[in-house]
């Protein structure tokens, strides 16, 4: 699995890091602390057989990249195991999304995930995983007590391989 994922200003970085130590240091779950994973917005998911057409995609899609900005307005969940603050999917993330989309489209040996296509695709930035229930429960409370409505600034788009998380930017 490939993903396409967009990167923050510095201080939208530190804001989004205080709050996944704080969630982790209340609710014993590190799991997004210990992997060092940073925070960003997952734009696109795709398979292919051959790292060399991921690679080709990302490179035709980073210079068609514009940086841009994001608004985080809430709190959510996925099931019971993550824990994510959302942006507004404003006009500068749908078209995001769509470039990327039409563009991994181009190429025949690329599968891409439909959770992350336009129209079904929630933008959002983790702030745990891989929670149990009373995890979730903490880290949300944790969360409302810290959170703000924000902006930040998306700064650069990157290409990572997962199982194991490698970032493949070239």
């Amino acid at each position: 699995m490939y993903l396409l994922s967009i990167y923050f200003d510095e201080k939208s970085n530190e804001k989004i890091r205080s709050y996944m130590y704080n969630v982790a240091e209340a609710s014993g779950n590190s799991f997004m602390t210990d992997n060092n994973v940073p925070p960003h917005i997952t734009i696109a998911a795709f398979n292919t057989k051959n790292e060399e057409y991921a690679i080709r995609a990302y490179n035709t899609i980073k210079t068609k990249f514009t940086e841009g900005n994001v608004n985080w307005v809430s709190i959510g969940t996925f099931g019971v195991s993550v824990v994510y603050i959302a942006p507004v999917l404003n006009e500068y993330l749908h078209n995001l999304c769509t470039t990327v989309y039409q563009e991994l489209g181009r190429i025949e040996e690329i599968d891409i995930d439909n959770k992350y296509t336009p129209f079904n695709w929630l933008p959002h930035t983790t702030i745990a995983k891989t929670l149990s229930k009373e995890q979730q429960l903490i880290a949300i409370s944790t969360l409302q007590d810290r959170f703000c409505v924000s902006n930040g600034h998306v700064v650069k788009i990157g290409l990572a391989r997962t199982n194991p998380y490698i970032e493949l930017n070239v």
